[in-house]
């Protein structure tokens, strides 16, 4: 009857241990690749859109806006991710 106590006492802990860790979320869920999003490039395609342009006869003319570009220039340039 102690064998059979011991192996409970023992099996029992392992069981959870093994279902924590299969049943527990992993970190690939907490943080989706959907989110990662490059700071760098995101600013670079704004600055790509804004201000935007204006239809006329001719096509469209793109607008440029001297205070975002000068601002663009100040900031610390792209850098690679590491890797």
């Amino acid at each position: 009857m102690s064998t059979s106590r011991r192996a409970v006492r023992t099996t029992v802990p392992i069981v959870a241990t093994l279902a924590v860790l299969l049943l527990a979320p992993s970190a690939a869920v907490a943080d989706p690749p959907a989110l990662n999003v490059d700071e760098c490039s995101a600013l670079l395609a704004r600055a790509a859109l804004w201000p935007g342009g204006i239809e006329d006869e001719s096509g469209t003319t793109r607008l440029v806006s001297d205070a975002y570009t000068s601002y663009l220039s100040a900031q610390p340039p792209c850098s690679s991710p590491a890797g």
